[in-house]
């Protein structure tokens, strides 16, 4: 992070006590073959890109009152898009930042009250673009891709507009957030051509999340774990199985424990975390526009767990990552178990195991080498066949510099 002060006078500063600004970014560029986009993209599957270019600033401009403000001038989201066989969801697309930014490349932006600076009781008020307060912050986390992270990261964090209320205490966080928009294309039951933006919401009433947050150095190592829920409704009428007011809940918890290791070992580090995720989409019972008896309303849930294991030597790290998470959303319930919850279907679960090496040159630069081997029991719905006539899988190789100051 660079800090940049700013000489003013009064008349330029109109009142405003700009202590300093401080500026961050973060920058990926790097080379990724995903066997999933084989089939009929015309080569698409081996990309070199630079995907990932932050550029955010952080401004004191009083002693309570923050302004905090990130953009990312390189896109490479997930999106679906009906008429591009490389944009369909989750499992086949050309995307790979797990960040959906909508009608805007802005990240987080928002003003932060907080009624003490440095002091180790305070609490915050934070208003404007930020994420939902579900799992470790992403920025917290060592994979930032659908090629490398878990799939449930993706499912459970992503960026809406609100105020988030935090309360501190030593070791201590709970954020409280009150939010509008929806983060991500293919969430619940809003999958097919329906506005999708952290800005603008489908539903008139707001939604809740919170997190509780133990975080502790101790020593050379950290110790840190959450509880968090995430609870809205999206849509308006009750619609069909595509469309209509239906839920959007997240809730799970998580721990990370990082500890150097005695000197006469190999390795100098051991990282252990591991995070287990509950999901439940669904079109309600009811809606504003009357009742239903359709068939299709249904609540799904999706249950996942992952861990992982890390080990370090000097600027060394290597990492193992294995997740499981049930299959059904849905897609597999309208085209696979045909609106029967009984159906066998219902039942499947997608595993991956991940193992990636990385090196670090500096402090702010990284080289890494991912390679994710994924078991998905329904490739055909994501549009993923055969490829000159024989089945490649979905496994992916991610290799990416990246540079964060």
């Amino acid at each position: 992070m660079l800090s940049l002060c700013l000489a003013t006078t009064p008349t330029a500063t109109a009142g405003l006590n700009w202590d300093s600004v401080e500026l961050h970014g973060d920058v990926i560029a790097g080379y990724f073959y995903d066997y999933a986009l084989l089939p009929r993209t015309m080569g698409r599957e081996r990309q070199m890109q630079l995907m990932r270019a932050v550029l955010g600033v952080s401004v004191d401009i009083s002693p309570h009152w923050r302004f905090f403000g990130e953009y990312n001038f390189v896109n490479t989201e997930i999106y679906r898009d009906d008429d591009e066989r490389t944009r369909h969801d989750w499992y086949r697309n050309l995307g790979v930042d797990l960040v959906y930014y909508g009608n805007t490349d802005a990240r987080e932006a928002y003003f932060e009250y907080s009624s003490a600076r440095d002091a180790d009781t305070r609490w915050l008020a934070m208003i404007g673009r930020q994420f939902t307060p579900v799992g470790f912050h992403p920025d917290s986390l060592p994979y930032w891709s659908r090629i490398d992270a878990p799939h449930t990261t993706f499912l459970s964090n992503g960026l809406f507009t609100g105020i988030n209320f935090v309360g501190e205490s030593g070791y201590w966080r709970l954020d409280t957030f009150y939010f509008m928009g929806q983060d991500h294309p293919d969430r619940s039951y809003n999958y097919y051509g329906v506005e999708v933006d952290p800005q603008v919401k489908g539903n008139a009433y707001p939604g809740v999340a919170a997190r509780l947050m133990y975080d502790r150095p101790v020593g050379r190592g950290r110790i840190r774990a959450h509880a968090s829920g995430h609870f809205d409704k999206l849509g308006s009428a009750i619609g069909s199985l595509e469309r209509g007011k239906h839920n959007d809940y997240r809730m799970g918890g998580g721990f990370e424990v990082r500890t150097p290791l005695p000197r006469w070992l190999f390795v100098d580090t051991l990282e252990l975390g591991a995070e287990a995720m509950r999901f439940r989409t669904g079109l309600t019972a009811d809606g504003v526009q009357g009742n239903t008896g359709q068939e299709d309303t249904y609540n799904i849930y999706r249950n996942g767990y992952h861990g992982t294991i890390a080990l370090e030597r000097g600027k060394w790290r290597l990492h193992y990552t294995y997740e499981q998470l049930d299959r059904a959303d849905s897609q597999v319930f309208g085209k696979v178990a045909e609106l029967d919850p009984k159906h066998p279907a219902m039942d499947e679960v997608e595993t991956s195991h991940i193992l990636g090496l990385s090196y670090a040159f500096t402090d702010t630069l990284t080289w890494r080498v991912v390679y994710r081997a994924l078991d998905n029991p329904f490739p055909e719905i994501s549009g993923i066949g055969t490829y000159q006539g024989k089945y490649h899988g979905e496994d992916k190789i991610l290799s990416d510099l990246r540079w964060r100051f």
